[in-house]
């Protein structure tokens, strides 16, 4: 009963990125910055970096915590992975980790 909210949050966030990425298959607005950048992140190429970006590069460092993993166990081509909906898809994890620490949050202030 207690995973019904956050099931259903995770459901209508996937459903939400199925829609953006299927209406908006290419890079968006920022994202022309961004996915270069994180590509060349994935390929390790650390020194490449768009002077037009102000966010800090821990961003791009994220994608390695889960294309390096998939790389070592599936063999699979790094820059395969660093694709538009796959990155757009960190997102969802970031969005779904706050939502649990907010929870978590909640239930210590008012117990």
């Amino acid at each position: 009963k207690k995973w019904i909210l956050p099931s259903s949050f995770a459901i209508i966030l996937g459903v939400i990125s199925q829609l953006v990425n299927y209406h908006q298959p290419l890079p968006y607005m920022d994202e022309v910055f961004h996915v270069p950048q994180s590509q060349h992140f994935c390929d390790h190429n650390f020194s490449q970096w768009d002077p037009m970006i102000t966010t800090l590069p821990g961003l791009y460092f994220t994608s390695l915590l889960w294309v390096e993993p998939v790389h070592w166990l599936l063999g699979m081509n790094r820059s395969s992975l660093c694709i538009v909906p796959l990155l757009r898809a960190q997102n969802i994890l970031f969005t779904l980790g706050c939502y649990f620490i907010l929870h978590k949050l909640l239930k210590s202030l008012h117990p």
